[in-house]
């Protein structure tokens, strides 16, 4: 008979003796009874006792992926909701780059996120809204394309990441990101009609 199911209803206790005498918990048992010995019967009930065991991490841990792809849907979907409530309720630019940044954040699980757009003479990335990030940093200048090549990457089309930010000669402000505590950073251009606006980090 199937006893894979088994060790899940019962103790180890309970099943060492069931799998001596089955009889003695059914009249007419399916297991017959195999005359084990107590040392016969030690391994069958590790065994029935591991496999349930293991059955039931395995479910625990697609439970646990399923509630975490539901809970992301969730807060996907409610960073949709926000965000079309905002584009519907204003037109204040500034405003809807911040909540986009602020979703961006919550959606990705990161510290901080902010968008920079080019300014009027396309030679340089101006804020257009920040989430996480301070005061201080978001005010650490302007960032020069020619100097940038993390952008240049970016606004070329791709999609930039930068493990370690300190390190990473391709970022212009290297030294206020590590007082700011950013290591990983990944970059992706902001297009729109097949132009280019800017970036977001």
């Amino acid at each position: 008979p199937d006893l894979s199911r088994v060790g899940g209803k019962v103790n180890a206790d309970w099943l060492f003796a069931w799998v001596q005498n089955p009889q003695d918990y059914h009249p007419r048992p399916i297991m017959p009874n195999f005359r084990l010995s107590d040392e016969q019967a030690a391994p069958v009930t590790a065994y029935l006792v591991t496999s349930i065991t293991q059955r039931l991490r395995e479910k625990e841990e697609a439970l646990f992926r399923s509630e975490r792809e539901v809970d992301r849907a969730y807060r996907e979907m409610e960073a949709l909701y926000q965000l079309g409530k905002v584009v519907n309720s204003t037109l204040e630019m500034k405003e809807v780059l911040e909540l986009i940044a602020e979703n961006a954040v919550r959606l990705l699980g990161m510290k901080a996120s902010f968008i920079r757009l080019y300014d009027r003479s396309g030679q340089r990335l101006h804020l257009g809204g920040a989430y996480g990030l301070s005061q201080e940093y978001l005010n650490k200048g302007p960032v020069d394309v020619v100097k940038s090549v993390i952008d240049q990457e970016t606004l070329a089309g791709n999609v930039v990441q930068v493990l370690e930010v300190a390190d990473d000669r391709r970022f212009q402000y290297r030294e206020e990101a590590r007082r700011e505590g950013l290591r990983s950073v990944l970059c992706a251009p902001l297009n729109a009609k097949n132009h280019v606006l800017g970036v977001i980090r």
